[in-house]
C-alpha cells in the first residue's frame, strides 16, 4: 500500500510541480477499444495518457495512467499506473526504468522492469521486460515485448509487435500484432492493431483494436504503458 500511495503521489502531485522546472518532451491523451473477433467474447477499453519531463538532455521521467474496463466475457473493472526514469544514452538510443501497479477487481500486480529504445534508419524499436508480482489471486509472471514501427508517409506509421508472458503457474501467453498509426491535422492520431493472442498454444484468438489519442509537446512519450492490461485484449 505504501508503494501504491509514493507512486500515486508522483504521478498526481509531483510530475505536475517538477513541470515549472523541466521542458515537456512528450505527452498525449487517449481512448481506445479491443474486440476478439470470430465470435469469441470478450473486450477491453481503455483511456488514459502519459507525460515525459526532460529534466536534461540526458534524463527524464514519464509517467503513465490508464483506466481499463473489460466487458463480454468478463465485467472487470481496473486501472494502471506507470513511473519510468529515462537516460538518454545517444539522440538515437535511450534505456528506461520503471515501476508501476495495477488493481483489478480480482487484485493488485506490482510492475518493475527495464526497457530500451532505439531508432535506425527510420524505423522505431523498443524492447522491455517486466516483472509482475500479483497478490493472493493473480499469478506472478515475467513479460517480454518488442515492437517497432516506420513511417510510410509523412502521415502513416506501420509496425508490429510480440509480446510474451510467462507465468509462474507452467502456463504461458502470447501475442502478436500489425499496428499503423495516421497522422491527423491538430496533433491527433488515429490507431488500429489487427493480430491474435495465443495462450499456451492453444487456440489462438484473433483481435482488432481501434483507437485515437491526441499527442502535446514533442510528441508521444518516450515508452509504452506496461503491465498485464496491455497484454491482454479482453478476458
Amino acid at each position: 500500500m505504501m508503494n501504491k500511495l509514493l507512486l500515486a503521489t508522483a504521478l498526481a502531485g509531483g510530475m505536475p510541480l517538477a513541470a515549472m522546472a523541466a521542458d515537456v518532451n512528450g505527452a498525449s491523451v487517449g481512448v481506445s477499444h479491443y474486440n476478439y473477433l470470430g465470435g469469441e467474447d470478450g473486450n477491453r477499453t481503455s483511456i488514459g495518457g502519459q507525460l515525459e519531463l526532460g529534466f536534461t538532455p540526458q534524463f527524464a521521467m514519464q509517467g503513465d495512467m490508464m483506466l481499463n474496463h473489460f466487458g463480454d466475457g468478463a465485467d472487470l473493472d481496473g486501472y494502471s499506473t506507470g513511473l519510468h526514469a529515462i537516460w538518454n544514452a545517444t539522440p538515437y538510443s535511450k534505456f528506461g526504468l520503471f515501476a508501476g501497479f495495477e488493481d483489478l477487481d480480482e487484485g493488485d500486480v506490482d510492475l518493475l522492469g527495464l526497457e530500451y529504445g532505439a531508432q535506425l534508419n527510420g524505423v522505431d524499436f523498443e524492447a522491455a521486460y517486466t516483472r509482475a508480482n500479483g497478490d493472493s489471486n493473480i499469478n506472478d509472471s515475467d513479460i517480454y515485448n518488442l515492437s517497432l514501427k516506420t513511417p510510410l508517409t509523412p502521415q502513416l506509421d506501420v509496425g508490429g509487435r510480440f509480446d510474451f508472458a510467462d507465468i509462474d503457474n507452467g502456463n504461458n501467453v502470447r501475442r502478436f500484432g500489425v499496428t499503423g498509426d495516421y497522422k491527423l491535422a491538430g496533433g491527433y492520431v488515429l490507431n488500429g492493431e489487427l493480430g491474435f493472442v495465443d495462450p499456451n498454444h492453444d487456440d489462438a484468438e484473433s483481435y482488432i483494436g481501434l483507437g485515437i489519442k491526441a499527442e502535446f509537446g514533442g510528441g508521444d512519450a518516450s515508452f509504452s504503458r506496461r503491465g498485464l492490461a496491455e497484454l491482454i485484449p479482453g478476458f
